[in-house]
């Protein structure tokens, strides 16, 4: 489990209605899928911590919205897009077509 993680996840247990924002820097892998397992809402990297930005995202969290930084929107519609077309390839119905999986990009 990665810091943002172990960090989401007690708090998450304390206060479930308390909103989680991960940050990090750019150019670092981030470690947020794990972390929003653990139920964090929220991914800013550093160049998006803008005072208007943030108070944004923390506005959106605390109703429940989940915001993500725009690369790792990109990163999480490829991934999804990925196990659909492969989950097609394996011979399940057909989950996204090829003009709606071109779509998401």
């Amino acid at each position: 489990m990665d810091v943002a993680a172990a960090s989401t996840a007690p708090v998450r247990a304390a206060a479930a209605h308390a909103g989680v924002i991960v940050l990090h820097g750019v150019g670092q892998e981030p470690p947020v899928l794990e972390a929003l397992r653990a139920g964090a809402l929220g991914h800013l990297e550093k160049p998006d911590l803008r005072p208007t930005r943030v108070l944004a995202a923390i506005r959106a969290v605390s109703q429940g919205q989940a915001v993500l930084s725009p690369s790792l929107a990109g990163q999480i519609l490829d991934e999804v897009v990925l196990r659909l077309q492969r989950a097609n390839r394996e011979g399940q119905e057909e989950l996204v077509t090829t003009e709606e999986s071109c779509a998401c990009r």
